[in-house]
């Protein structure tokens, strides 16, 4: 059954591979929620899991490069004053400090190893998880910068919102399968895809209750996943083109990744959710002050929507008292109480550790891979030290900055989305993020902001002086870089 798991894989990879960059996007989305399928034998690796995810994202930014003229345009962005330029220079700091700092401080400094072999602490030495490491994050790196050229154009990035819901709908998928399997025997049909060589705690239980982990390694990923996919498809869900019949399946979807999200029964998945509906509160009060004819039809809909949610939760507390109870009881167990477990204990050290190292290289960094925290950003800081945290940080930053694309409201309602969706996706990575890898859904996110929003340049006269010419229209292909 794994053979023919893998063979379907890439059949479908190399289908959407040779129908070009559309297809590897929607695959993209699709291939989220199989976080723990082996996609390549570990026998031919080492040992070493590459799930698809990252495989499909290698695969769409080498398809997008192959386009004439976009390796060029890419490496005339990185090398200019633009946003893609500082997120270049975190790609050379990382791979600096993977390859010296292992190695410079050897033995000098106890990490938290990503993968542990004796005990919880061990002496810095390079490893294999430095290459491995490496590779996911250049990964990620490099299919924030492609995607940043490649959905330049309306007509690539017209099925995006589409593939976002594909992405979520196939998660659900894997939701219910899993959560059916506690009443139907479906053990060698998930076990097909679950081939990784690393830990997969996929029978943990709260209360009694077996948490849902879908497909992916433990109950926190799929829940934070659920989280993730459904920010994004929430805040671009007005992409969607007015007669595209898929639009009225994304709210539905949306209210379903959050029913699993609660029931993977994850403090991450709980505080990202509670991030998300004050991100909605947010971006509603946003729409009413800017007061944008375009979205107010979509603002009502929405009243009335959270307007029955509260009506719901009203007589809940009316009716059904015990429930309420029993709900308060579990939230106090994964959230209150997760302060007192061994679990919380454990990462908190790994934070501490990957800080205090940080410290002992004076701010330079161990190098990727080098250790595990339970914070992305301490993670990020203390494997590549403060100035790769620095030119992430930076990078973000750029992306959150570029302005509405003028006369494109698809475009605009893309930047909208990525702005509001990865307020919950940060707040994850501060509360489980173990390594500076920020990861292929983020990355695509952050490229599309860049692909569909306006830099914050004013525009210069040309030599004539008979018209403006805006720097917009270099990063978006109008003119031939100079």
């Amino acid at each position: 059954m794994a053979a023919l798991v893998l063979l379907v894989f890439w059949l479908l990879v190399s289908i959407a591979f040779v129908r070009g960059v559309p297809a590897l996007v929607t695959l993209f989305f699709c291939a989220i929620p199989f976080g723990s399928l082996a996609a390549v034998p570990p026998a031919l690796t080492a040992g070493l899991t590459f799930t698809p995810l990252p495989i499909v994202a290698a695969l769409l930014s080498l398809r997008i490069l192959m386009a004439p003229g976009q390796t060029g345009f890419l490496l005339h962005l990185m090398l200019r004053p633009r946003s893609q330029a500082f997120l270049f220079l975190f790609l050379l700091v990382c791979i600096l400090t993977t390859l010296i700092m292992p190695r410079l401080f050897a033995g000098e400094i106890l990490v938290v190893p990503v993968r542990a072999i004796e005990g919880p602490l061990a002496p810095l030495y390079p490893s294999t998880q430095n290459v491995s490491q490496l590779a996911y994050l250049t990964i990620s790196i490099v299919t924030a910068l492609t995607v940043s050229v490649g959905l330049r154009d309306a007509r690539s990035r017209s099925l995006l919102p589409r593939a976002i819901l594909m992405g979520c709908l196939v998660t659900i998928g894997t939701g219910v399968l899993d959560f059916a399997n506690s009443f139907v025997p479906l053990d060698a049909l998930l076990d097909a895809f679950r081939t990784a060589t690393y830990a997969l705690l996929v029978d943990a239980e709260v209360l009694g209750a077996r948490r849902v982990v879908g497909l992916m390694p433990e109950a926190s990923a799929f829940g934070s996943t659920c989280v993730v996919l459904l920010a994004l498809l929430f805040f671009a869900r007005r992409a969607f083109s007015p007669g595209d019949p898929l639009r009225v399946l994304a709210l539905p979807a949306c209210a379903i990744l959050a029913v699993f999200a609660v029931l993977s029964s994850s403090s991450a998945a709980y505080a990202g959710l509670g991030i998300f509906m004050g991100a909605v509160g947010l971006e509603w009060l946003w729409r009413l002050v800017r007061f944008d004819p375009g979205t107010m039809d979509h603002l009502t809909v929405e009243a009335i929507v959270a307007l029955l949610a509260v009506v719901v939760v009203v007589a809940l507390v009316l009716f059904q008292p015990a429930l309420i109870d029993r709900i308060g009881f579990v939230l106090d167990d994964i959230l209150v109480s997760k302060t007192t477990s061994s679990s919380f204990e454990e990462r908190s050290m790994w934070t501490r550790t990957a800080w205090e190292a940080l410290g002992s290289s004076w701010g330079l960094g161990i190098g990727v891979g080098s250790a595990r925290a339970s914070n992305f950003w301490v993670a990020l800081a203390s494997n590549t030290g403060y100035l790769g945290a620095f030119l992430f940080a930076a990078f973000v930053i750029c992306c959150y900055l570029r302005r509405r694309p003028l006369g494109d409201k698809q475009g605009a309602a893309l930047l909208t989305a990525g702005r509001w969706a990865l307020l919950p996706t940060f707040l994850i990575g501060i509360l489980i993020g173990t390594s500076p890898d920020f990861g292929p859904i983020t990355a695509m996110t952050l490229g599309m902001m860049l692909a569909v929003g306006r830099p914050r340049t004013e525009p210069y006269m040309s030599s004539r002086g008979t018209h403006s010419l805006s720097y917009n229209q270099v990063d978006r292909g109008g003119i031939s870089p100079a």
